[in-house]
């Protein structure tokens, strides 16, 4: 995205998107690592990994600005998602020469979308052009990318997996939501901004949309509590037991700004709230759920889709 399109935008996920590499918010052994690489000027091919929300495209861009690098972006869930970008794109991108010694970088965004044919035919490239350009693949499940494309990259797992990483994100990106409420001139609370932060991480455009939709006058206070929690998943299956769809319809709407992000979050909810005799149904269709959402055209209708399955197919244990 261009400078221009980032200052244009009243989006603040979009607006205040960090630029540089050193804003980024991760885990310190990943930030360390990546710092490193940066301040030698060499960037490996790397496949950046983890949920909806946390940061996998704002790395890989932040990256590229600190190195100056010659980029090329490619959308691997949409018009990019084919062998035909690979053949012609990527090959003429890669195999040219920069005339001004710049880094050249291939940024595949959501590369786990990608068609098998298309993973293949960028195996061979990956390799055949190392010595000339760089790639770096976002994807939320590297278990969909070709374990030949994956040993041919530097794998980085960005969400945290200790308490300690995960309590100093939590800081971190607390004090980043207080910076750009600050800037925007939002009064708010504390206690406002983690229950903001402690119920959607490690989404951090969630928590960023959220925010922002609570700001809508001119404040964030202790309040939002209460429709941070409507907006949770626990919420979503209690609406889905009265098998009533207009009502689930309307709850959706409503409460859902990023299905994608969202759905992400449903298995952990899923487990708890479908009964045992229909669980495996539904972990289907879930998993048909989060096939489909990168490549339709309108992912709200998808997921009441899917909300439309459970509600036919499926039984709820008792909630009261």
């Amino acid at each position: 995205m261009s400078d221009n399109i980032q200052a244009r935008s009243n989006n603040w996920a979009i607006k205040h998107r960090p630029q540089n590499f050193k804003d980024i918010i991760l885990p310190e052994e990943n930030h360390k690592f990546i710092s490193a690489m940066i301040a030698a000027g060499k960037i490996f091919s790397l496949t950046l990994s983890g949920p909806a929300g946390i940061g996998k495209t704002t790395t890989a861009k932040a990256i590229c600005n600190d190195l100056n690098a010659e980029v090329l972006f490619l959308h691997g869930s949409g018009k990019d998602r084919g062998i035909e970008s690979v053949k012609g794109r990527v090959t003429e991108f890669a195999t040219m020469m920069s005339l001004d010694d710049q880094p050249k970088v291939i940024i595949v965004d959501e590369a786990d979308n990608m068609t098998h044919d298309a993973q293949m035919a960028l195996r061979s490239v990956i390799e055949e052009v190392a010595h000339n350009c760089s790639f770096i693949l976002t994807c939320n499940f590297p278990g969909r990318i070709l374990d030949a494309i994956i040993s041919r990259c530097d794998h980085i797992r960005l969400e945290p997996t200790s308490k300690e990483e995960i309590a100093s994100m939590k800081k971190s990106t607390a004090k980043r939501i207080v910076q750009i409420l600050n800037t925007e001139e939002v009064d708010f609370t504390p206690k406002a901004i983690m229950t903001i932060v402690n119920s959607n991480f490690p989404d951090i455009r969630k928590m960023l949309n959220l925010t922002q939709r609570f700001a809508i006058q001119n404040k964030v206070d202790d309040s939002v509590a209460g429709k941070v929690q409507q907006a949770s998943t626990s919420n979503f299956y209690i609406v889905l037991k009265q098998k009533d769809l207009k009502e689930i319809t309307e709850w959706v709407m409503t409460n859902v700004i990023d299905p994608s992000s969202f759905a992400s979050g449903l298995w952990p909810e899923l487990m708890k709230h479908i009964d045992q005799n229909t669980l495996a149904l539904s972990i289907i269709y879930l998993n048909e759920l989060q096939t489909d959402l990168p490549i339709v055209a309108d992912k709200h209708l998808a997921l009441i889709a899917f909300c439309a399955k459970l509600i036919v197919q499926c039984e709820f244990t008792d909630l009261s």
